[in-house]
């Protein structure tokens, strides 16, 4: 790596506001490094000529007399940032020419909602804001012991604990000092103490020691000169006896961590022990990252862990307090400003190997295969895969993206150049909250180029009543309600029909509709409704006045013997000789003979193999059967693209099959079709695909 330029800054003198202890160690090691290090702050900074007045330290960490004009730097080491609405002007200018190292995270609270959907969920204590007394009671009521502490608090300030006796008394502690409350205190209190200020309440899970110790584990994570989680600094915090907080800031101590976890689980369990926290902390640290667009460089995650080694997640701090160990923590801040730095060259684009970036929705749960297949298949290929979110993109000037890429079977944050060709999965070109994403990745490959949303249901109708018959005998009745009337008529001609929203909806906003006797009878997935005619057409002209709301004729598509309801998902992908390549045949079954809309969230709905769907529904036919089907697919994609100037990568068709063994169109999807049980198959197809696409523009 080059030898960069770091800039330290703060909004006032970091030579005045920074210990000596730090400002020593980040000069040492930046000599180290071979990197160039001066420091800053907010009236150092000349914008219009690109100058920084720049002071340096003597050996003892004191400013010299004087200040050397100097050229922005590479990077700035912002210690101990302030949030945004506190940042000088000068500040948020520079920020656009030059990257920050470091970023503020969320309060306690919303850090913690962050992790409930993760694999860490289960190490997380119940915790909720404090909104009222009343509600402070009702957590107490439920938990029996709980901390309550600021949601920004820092170095243990202003926490309490509340413990409620079997006889409904309160016992109230705060550092060493206990006392009795009723319930008319406790609210009081809770006023008192949420005047003007946010407060989190958490299960109290406390490990104490024999002389009535509090005890959590302090892990100071950062990343290291490639962009990786290191574990800098891991270490017991013992509070004071009698006392609720283990803060060294409130008169806790440390000890060596090898020589804490023997004396107090044994010397054959202590190294298993640390390995666990230090794994739980680097995990966390990664996870939490998930949440925001930039690369968090270090953070302090405290940890809580019990007689029998298991561990609970308590909070994380940016920033966190290093006076005991700067030299260790600056090895890695100055390597991470130097990644940063190198990260924002434009040198970084000078790279030998071929990079496919999968632009990925934001809810990318269901994607979590596909992106894991892809992977591999691209390391196949020799080339590197990252995926990343729209929301990742770091604009002008660095030209680089958060992004996830795999090592050793893991998934790690880094900061990345853009990639040479992208796989787009989100597929949501031309609309207005993804334009700046979409602009940022302009003139690079894509395997979509069309815009995201663009091809109704209704737009597939209107396109096959004039397809060849091979195609247009699969069209199922339908009608785009706009008239009450013509739609009462529809249904009177068609018995029982689907009433359902024009784009993708997953099974959302549908009904089925049929006459029973004189009434109308609605049935939408929890309730059944019947209607008079006139209600019904006062129905109906609410509906109309919804534009891409549609009637379809019912399609009885069920399984042999147990009638239970089904469709099958054909997924076609774009080959590299611009035609199509069927990757799988899906039939998904509704287990309950009443729910017949199969791909609604309510409805527990199986899968089974192909072959096994032919040979159980079709024995004897079951090559006739599932030619047919692919031949229908294929006819379909292929005039598709002759009906259409916008041409797709994916296409998902979806039929059902009435008792007279007919095909019937459900559906034509271009946008986001879903790859479940078929991850490698689509990797296998899309990666060279992604690759033709870049020789091709090169």
């Amino acid at each position: 790596m080059a030898s960069v330029t770091i800039g330290v800054y703060r909004p006032f003198n970091p030579l005045l506001t920074l210990p000596a202890e730090r400002i020593q160690a980040l000069q040492g090691e930046a000599a180290r490094q071979g990197a160039e290090l001066y420091f800053f702050d907010a009236g150092d900074v000349d914008l219009p000529n690109k100058r920084i007045h720049a002071a340096r330290p003597d050996a003892d960490g004191r400013a010299k007399p004087g200040k050397t004009p100097m050229p922005f730097p590479d990077v700035v080491l912002n210690e101990w940032p302030v949030a945004p609405h506190e940042r000088p002007e000068v500040e948020k200018e520079l920020r656009k020419r030059v990257p920050f190292t470091t970023h503020l995270i969320h309060s306690k609270l919303e850090v913690q909602r962050m992790l409930e959907d993760t694999p860490y969920r289960d190490m997380l204590l119940p915790a909720r804001s404090v909104e009222s007394p009343e509600g402070v009671l009702t957590f107490l009521q439920e938990h029996q012991q709980l901390i309550v502490k600021p949601t920004h608090g820092r170095r243990g300030e202003a926490i309490f604990s509340l413990h409620l006796h079997h006889n409904g008394g309160i016992k109230l502690r705060e550092d060493a000092r206990e006392q009795e409350l009723t319930t008319h205190h406790l609210e009081q209190t809770i006023a008192q103490r949420t005047e003007g200020k946010r407060l989190l309440m958490q299960l109290y899970w406390p490990h104490r020691t024999e002389q009535d110790e509090p005890v959590d584990y302090r892990a100071h994570v950062q990343r290291d000169h490639t962009g990786e989680w290191r574990l800098t600094k891991l270490y017991p915090r013992i509070g004071k006896t009698g006392s609720i907080i283990s803060n060294l800031s409130r008169g806790g101590r440390t000890e060596e961590i090898d020589v804490w976890l023997a004396g107090q689980y044994g010397e054959e369990r202590a190294p298993a022990l640390k390995k666990r926290l230090s794994k739980a902390a680097i995990g966390l640290a990664e996870c939490m990252n998930r949440s925001y667009s930039f690369l968090i460089d270090e953070l302090g995650i405290d940890l809580l862990m019990n007689a029998e080694g298991d561990i609970r997640f308590l909070e994380a701090n940016s920033g966190p307090e290093t006076r005991y160990h700067e030299a260790e923590r600056a090895i890695h801040a100055i390597g991470f400003a130097r990644y940063l730095a190198e990260a924002a060259s434009p040198r970084q684009s000078a790279r030998t190997a071929r990079t496919i970036g999968m632009l990925t929705p934001p809810n990318d749960r269901p994607e979590e295969k596909l992106q894991e297949a892809c992977a591999y298949v691209a390391k196949s290929y020799d080339v590197e895969f990252y995926y990343f979110y729209a929301e990742d993109l770091t604009y002008f000037p660095f030209p680089f993206v958060k992004g996830y890429r795999m090592r050793q079977g893991q998934w790690q944050s880094r900061y990345l150049p853009y990639p040479d060709v992208i796989y787009d999965r989100l597929k949501a070109r031309g609309k207005i909250k993804y334009k700046a994403a979409y602009s940022a990745l302009e003139g690079i490959p894509s395997t979509e180029e069309r815009r995201g949303g663009s091809f109704s249901k209704l737009k597939l109708y209107a396109l096959l009543q004039t397809a060849p018959p091979i195609l247009a005998d699969h069209l199922i009745p339908f009608l785009a309600i706009e008239d009450p009337r013509a739609a009462i008529e529809f249904i009177n001609r068609h018995g029982t029909v689907v009433i359902k929203p024009s784009g993708g909806s997953h099974g959302d906003q549908m009904a089925i509709v049929s006459k029973e006797n004189r009434l109308f009878k609605i049935q939408d997935h929890e309730h059944t409704h019947r209607l008079e005619e006139s209600q019904f057409a006062e129905l109906l002209t609410a509906i109309a006045t919804r534009e891409g709301i549609l009637a379809q004729k019912m399609i009885r598509s069920v399984t042999h013997g147990e009638k239970l309801p089904y469709h099958i998902r054909i997924h076609l992908v774009r080959a590299i000789d611009g035609g199509w390549t069927l990757i799988g045949c899906m039939p998904y079954i509704s287990t309950n003979s009443a729910k017949a809309i199969v791909n609604h969230s309510s409805v527990l709905r199986v899968f089974t193999k192909w072959e096994w769907f032919l040979d159980t529904q079709y024995p004897g036919r079951q090559a006739e059967m599932d030619q047919r089907i692919r031949h229908f697919a294929l006819e379909l994609a292929h005039w598709l693209d002759r009906s259409l100037e916008e041409r797709s990568t994916e296409l998902g068709i979806d039929i059902g099959i009435d008792e007279e063994d007919h095909l019937w169109l459900y559906e034509a999807n271009m946008n986001r079709v879903g790859a479940n049980t078929r991850e490698l198959e689509l990797a296998k197809q899309i990666i060279p695909l992604a690759l033709h696409l870049l020789h091709g523009a090169e």
